[in-house]
């Protein structure tokens, strides 16, 4: 995924929780080892993480699966928001 490329939002909803949780520490700049201790797991378990996050997104390389999360840290951050709410209306 490049700058022109449009984001599928869709993609999003294929998050587990604890990708979401690297996503979210990703966007707010945290290095994986700062990840790891924040989380509880450990270094490659993030590194896993972040793989798994490129290929939901579509992002190739850990390194540009952090790049995007920093670049696009408020929108990341609606969209999580939005997942929750949805979430939690289907329960009620």
């Amino acid at each position: 995924m490049d700058q022109s490329d449009t984001l599928d939002i869709s993609k999003f909803h294929t998050l587990i929780p604890c990708e979401w949780r690297v996503l979210l520490c990703l966007s707010e700049d945290r290095s994986n080892s700062e990840i790891a201790n924040r989380l509880c797991l450990s270094k490659k378990s993030v590194e896993t993480y972040q793989t798994r996050i490129g290929i939901k997104l579509e992002i190739t390389g850990r390194s540009k699966v952090a790049f995007f999360a920093r670049r696009n840290r408020i929108m990341i951050l609606k969209v999580y928001d939005q997942i929750c709410l949805s979430k939690k209306n289907k329960k009620l």
